[in-house]
């Protein structure tokens, strides 16, 4: 099997299981979210309710996020000649502005509930609302987890910040369940708003991660700087007398990774030799950084070392 026929093999695979993950984010958030809809209308649960609203925000996260790796899934064609990647960098920066402004609603939301101290509680139907709380706190970690496991493996920004957003809702389900857990108790309906606003305060930092991060690679930002070393090493190893070898670009788009080279060669140094270096560069740059597309230029010694 051809190199190519491999990475080919490969795209196909990741896409699949991108697509199924990011269903299952979509399928798992509406469910959610009608569940504690309703019954925080039933139990008169602000904190119910909010989460419902919160996880609709997840829904239409997960629908950005689902039609971004469907997307940047496709292979390049004559409209995006360098493949689609580019939509699940703009969908992770999409997510984590989304993460910002739900976090910030949280934290408003808890504050004046605390200036103004409403109860609308019905303390004979906060079981309900402690069980539907506790149920989406754990389906929102299982999921997540579950797509954090694809986002690493398929290196997908918009799977990571869809995974991310997940796992920091379940933070946000498991303090509403503390928080109606101890409501019972105590009967204190103080103690829902202030962890809203330690949960919400919490979110704020990995979501400016996560827009940095998405921000970074619609600039075409260069790769890492392990990346950027592990090209130069291979491109300066295969130089020497008579070659020169530079690393020019570098860049990110999606799970995508771009590498640009250039060979400056004596006058006299045969193309089949020029040609065999080349091979050698873009075979170990592909071992050791997946999913690159590594292009390669030649220059002779008369246009300047």
């Amino acid at each position: 099997m051809s190199e190519q026929t491999a990475n080919k093999n490969n795209r196909i695979k990741e896409g699949k299981a991108k697509r199924l993950a990011a269903s299952l984010s979509l399928i798992s958030n509406a469910f959610i979210m009608t569940g504690m809809i309703l019954v925080g209308i039933f139990t008169g649960s602000i904190g119910v309710l909010f989460e419902g609203l919160h996880t609709g925000i997840d829904v239409m996260s997960s629908c950005v996020a689902y039609f971004a790796v469907r997307k940047s899934s496709q292979p390049p064609d004559k409209t995006h000649p360098f493949g689609h990647g580019k939509f699940e960098d703009a969908s992770g920066f999409i997510e984590a502005v989304l993460i910002v402004i739900v976090a910030a609603l949280l934290i408003r939301e808890a504050i004046s509930n605390l200036i103004t101290g409403t109860e609308t509680l019905s303390y004979q139907l906060l079981f309900i609302a402690i069980i539907a709380a506790g149920a989406s706190a754990l389906i929102k970690f299982s999921v997540s987890f579950y797509m954090m496991m694809v986002a690493k493996r398929t290196d997908s920004i918009a799977l990571e910040s869809d995974a991310w957003h997940l796992r920091l809702d379940c933070l946000s389900s498991a303090g509403v369940f503390a928080g109606l857990l101890l409501i019972q108790l105590t009967h204190q309906a103080w103690i829902d708003s202030v962890l809203a606003i330690i949960i919400g305060v919490g979110i704020l930092p990995e979501a400016f991660i996560l827009i940095k991060k998405a921000f970074k690679d619609l600039m075409d930002a260069s790769l890492g700087k392990a990346d950027v070393a592990a090209i130069e090493e291979i491109a300066a190893r295969h130089g020497g007398e008579g070659i020169s070898c530079r690393v020019v670009k570098t860049r990110k788009a999606g799970p995508d990774k771009y590498a640009e080279i250039r060979l400056v060669s004596v006058k006299d140094m045969p193309l089949s030799e020029t040609c065999r270096i080349s091979s050698l560069i873009e075979s170990e740059i592909h071992e050791k950084i997946p999913r690159i597309f590594v292009t390669i230029s030649f220059d002779s010694c008369e246009n300047g070392v």
